[in-house]
């Protein structure tokens, strides 16, 4: 569950820094609902910086 969300919120930050903020909110918005809230206080501890993920998204 945790992986899974870790990349969509990478994703998230690389549609940020490719100039889609809206998408990148909306894409935020969604993992973070989708969670328990065991699992929300992991995401909100942590620092996210633009494209550190494992996908095809971030063009840096």
């Amino acid at each position: 569950m945790m992986t899974r969300a870790l990349v969509a919120m990478d994703t998230a930050a690389c549609l940020r820094v490719d100039g889609d903020p809206g998408a990148a909110t909306a894409m935020a918005a969604a993992v973070y609902d989708r969670l328990p809230p065991a699992h929300r206080t992991g995401l909100e501890a942590v620092g996210w910086g633009p494209c550190r993920g494992p996908h095809l998204r971030c063009q840096r």
